[in-house]
């Protein structure tokens, strides 16, 4: 299973009060976790350590960067 998710640099911030730490979900099956966000986007980090606290291998997570006039936030989940 590939997780992807969209963010939007425009529409969120960062809260200085996240913990990535600690589990919060658990997901046997997925092989991906897929991030894609403007260039230099800090939530970057978070996302990262927010998964691999979560169990999920950083060899597993790809961030892909596209050009910041392209709005979006959404999920996508593909077995």
């Amino acid at each position: 299973m590939i997780f992807t998710l969209f963010c939007d640099k425009e529409h969120e911030e960062i809260d200085d009060d996240i913990k990535p730490e600690g589990t919060s979900f658990a997901c046997k099956n997925l092989t991906m976790v897929n991030i894609k966000c403007p260039k230099d986007d800090e939530r970057v980090p978070v996302l990262e350590q927010f998964f691999v606290a979560n169990g999920i291998a950083m060899e597993k997570i790809s961030v892909y960067h596209r050009p910041t006039h392209q709005p979006r936030l959404s999920l996508a989940i593909r077995r």
